[in-house]
């Protein structure tokens, strides 16, 4: 009776894991996944030989010749697009705008679900309304940006002439910061300003560590249980604690300067809204939250991708002659490029264009949640699925870009010279989840390439390694570590 019992129940688990492994009817195509961990290991290994794991998904769509592969992550049934049209798609219909709730998404949210990367329904509504209507009345996208984004350019030019090798990735990121600061907190903090610094190594340890525990962690939350430290866990804890501490400091700061209808910066105007409407949504955690989405999302790839245009300057030198040149024609006095004049550099937004396209920070993007069962292409695809937008493989289709591997800003002028955004192109998304900050983030990055370029001329350090232009991979993708001399340019 024992030994019925045993290979009934040996029966029934063995059913169970092979249950396990069965894909949904007419899921999209990719590889057999196992019971425990799903696909997980596989990604891991091909992100480990590729560089990358948008790069591996990129090797599993062209291995099973489709634009959408089913995977599993974990116990998580989930989709990656990968061409224009199905990335479209998932940006715009109404099913695929929410984002799935996971350990990873709460444990950056503090463990709470509050902000705007992840939040849905009523709270993200709210809350990205509130968000995008005080950025516009604090100055955002208008005159007043402009000039804090120009006086962060004097501070960048000044910190490059008083250093022959000065940290890119310090530079950029301290007044890309700036620019946010003074949007959200209404002042504009000192190079050498303590928090500022601690602002800068937080951000740097936050985003090393989720790189690391984004993803086991993720799946197998039980795991911090067991290893804390060794996950990482432990430590991303702490950083939170840190960093709440942070921006509660300011908060508590302008909670005493606060008085009825105050709103001459985001915090101030949170606070306002917080007092006054006593809707539910406004709460300090949520002001918290607002404070690292708006860091995290704008900052740090805002400066990253300006690392890359520096990068691409030294990987091609006869682009930075022609960026040179452009500059040179269009500036004959010692005035500095401004965004709003950015027709006037039609070569140098190119260059700016395909930065974004061979190196977009981001290059996976999302994940967003299937609100209910629905079909992508011709599969069906059941509710509750993740999908994860793979930009790279988009911006990397040889069936619509020409020689995508090579590095061409010419790509983006017609034949006046004049710049053409293909509609294909979209490095700060479509649709109601797009970048809230794009418009910061496209001025920063122009303003400080085009002035620094116009005032120097960039060349590869004598101490620096050797260039393969072989990105860092991550939940972001970073440059390879170089140092860069500026040697000053006598033209205008």
């Amino acid at each position: 009776m024992i030994f019925i019992t045993l290979i009934l129940i040996s029966i029934t688990v063995l059913a169970f894991l092979y249950e396990k492994t069965l894909r949904p009817k007419n899921f999209p195509p990719g590889p057999r996944w196992n019971p425990f961990t799903g696909n997980t290991p596989v990604i891991r290994a091909l992100a480990k030989q590729h560089g990358g794991v948008h790069k591996a998904l990129h090797v599993l769509s062209e291995t099973y010749n489709s634009n959408v592969i089913g995977l599993k992550y974990g116990q998580k049934l989930t989709i990656c697009v990968h061409d224009d049209k199905a990335l479209k798609e998932i940006l715009t219909r109404p099913e695929f705008q929410a984002r799935p709730t996971t350990f990873f998404s709460t444990l950056r949210s503090f463990g709470t679900n509050k902000g705007i990367t992840f939040t849905n329904g009523d709270l993200w509504t709210t809350q990205r309304r509130f968000l995008l209507r005080q950025l516009r009345d604090v100055g955002f996208g208008k005159e007043k940006m402009d000039l804090m984004v120009a006086e962060e350019l004097d501070n960048i030019l000044e910190q490059i002439g008083n250093n022959i090798t000065p940290p890119i990735s310090r530079i950029f990121a301290t007044s890309v910061l700036n620019v946010i600061w003074a949007l959200l907190a209404g002042e504009r903090l000192n190079n050498d300003n303590a928090k500022l610094q601690n602002l800068l190594n937080l951000m740097a340890k936050r985003t090393k560590w989720f790189d690391m525990s984004g993803g086991w962690l993720n799946l197998f939350p039980w795991l911090r249980f067991i290893a804390p430290q060794a996950t990482g866990f432990e430590l991303i804890s702490h950083i939170n604690s840190e960093m709440k501490e942070l921006f509660m400091g300011v908060i508590n700061e302008h909670t005493k300067n606060w008085h009825e209808g105050r709103n001459d910066d985001v915090i101030y105007a949170f606070l306002t809204e917080m007092n006054e409407t006593k809707h539910y949504s406004f709460t300090e955690d949520q002001l918290v939250m607002i404070c690292v989405d708006l860091f995290f999302g704008g900052a740090t790839t805002t400066s990253t991708s300006l690392e890359f245009a520096f990068l691409c300057m030294l990987l091609y030198p006869d682009v930075q002659k022609k960026v040179h040149e452009c500059i040179d024609k269009a500036y004959l006095n010692g005035a500095m490029p401004h965004y709003k004049d950015r027709h006037l550099l039609p070569y140098v937004e190119a260059v700016i264009f395909e930065v974004l396209r061979c190196y977009l920070v981001t290059p996976i993007t999302g994940p967003r949640i299937a609100l209910h069962n629905t079909k992508l292409e011709s599969y069906d695809i059941p509710e509750g699925t993740t999908i994860m937008i793979n930009n790279y493989s988009s911006n990397h289709d040889p069936k619509i870009w020409e020689d995508p591997k090579t590095f061409r800003p010419e790509r983006f002028l017609d034949d006046s010279g004049k710049v053409v955004v293909p509609n294909y192109f979209y490095p700060f998304n479509i649709g109601k989840r797009k970048c809230p900050a794009d418009t910061m983030a496209r001025n920063c990055v122009f303003t400080f390439f085009a002035g620094v370029m116009k005032t120097y001329e960039i060349s590869l350090h004598d101490k620096s390694q050797k260039l393969t232009g072989i990105e860092i991979p991550g939940i972001t993708i970073s440059p390879e570590p170089f140092k860069a001399s500026f040697k000053k340019r006598h033209a205008n």
